[in-house]
């Protein structure tokens, strides 16, 4: 409601100011936590030697068993993730009106060009933050003593309600929040672009000329 309210108030000018303020907010928060993990965990050595010893520090998978169904199965193969990251390019950079929002805001095609460019590169440390905290999230949940949730989806949420102290839990729900905010606005205000421009503009022009269409030929006008 929160973010509807400014995202109507002050369109886009508000959509980007408030998005970079949460972005400093749940990056913040991404790292904070990765710290903390950490520190909870036993420290650096502990965790870097546990995951080395299970395998979690293998970035590629480079098998190629093209004619073996386990392939196929598997989420984290090069080939796969090459095809994945592929397509899922092609979609969010060619068709997505999120991505087409930030090269409108640009005032000039370098601008809007550099935007893209820029909002790529800056995926790649986010990618790492949270995939770091997921690593280290799953070295606490090794130690004896700590339960991790029954649900897979909820561990960071758990975490922060069974093992982070009531002093920092606002600041870490806080980083959650920030990062909900900030998806959901860009995509609502794109999503009123889209409707206005697209949709009503359209609509009302076509009435318009209907009636001017109707007028002439009443008053006999070709």
């Amino acid at each position: 409601v929160v973010g509807i309210v400014y995202a109507a108030k002050g369109g886009l000018p508000a959509v980007i100011w408030t998005d970079c303020l949460q972005a400093f907010i749940f990056l913040g928060v991404g790292l904070y936590s990765i710290f903390f993990v950490i520190h909870s965990a036993g420290g650096v050595t502990s965790v870097w030697e546990l995951l080395a010893h299970s395998g979690k520090l293998q970035i590629f998978e480079l098998r190629w068993d093209l004619f073996n169904a386990d392939f196929w199965r598997s989420p984290y193969t090069f080939l796969g993730a090459m095809l994945g990251g592929f397509t899922l390019g092609v979609a969010t950079h060619g068709t997505d009106q999120d991505n087409v929002q930030r090269m409108l805001a640009g005032r000039t095609s370098l601008q809007g060009r550099l935007s893209l460019v820029v909002a790529a590169l800056l995926e790649i440390p986010t990618a790492v933050i949270f995939v770091t905290l997921g690593s280290v999230l799953w070295v606490f949940y090794q130690q004896p003593g700590n339960a991790p949730p029954l649900v897979r989806g909820s561990v960071y949420p758990y975490f922060i309600r069974t093992a982070v102290p009531e002093g920092l839990r606002g600041l870490f729900v806080a980083g959650i929040l920030a990062a909900a905010m900030s998806s959901l606005n860009s995509v609502l205000n794109a999503l009123a672009s889209v409707s206005l421009t697209d949709l009503y503009i359209p609509f009302k022009r076509g009435i318009r000329a209907g009636c001017v269409e109707r007028g002439s030929e009443d008053y006999g006008v070709a």
